[in-house]
């Protein structure tokens, strides 16, 4: 069986981002307004993003690699 890989998103929903940081999203909107995470706005759209890097980056970790071995 083939497991089938997706590259990693370049940012998350401010929801998702929660669920990784394990807190709620209201909290992740503080994180941003204190300047410990960014927030970019989707063009045409209310829509926020939140880097991922920088989540990892709150956790002290990087960012996994993607591909491994082929």
């Amino acid at each position: 069986m083939t497991t089938r890989q997706y590259p990693l998103p370049i940012a998350v929903r401010a929801i998702t981002a929660a669920q990784m940081l394990d807190c709620s999203r209201q909290h992740v909107y503080q994180l941003v307004e204190r300047g410990e995470l960014r927030r970019i706005e989707v063009n045409g759209s209310k829509a926020v993003r939140i880097p991922l890097v920088d989540v990892y980056a709150l956790l002290g970790m990087a960012v996994p690699i993607e591909g491994g071995e082929s």
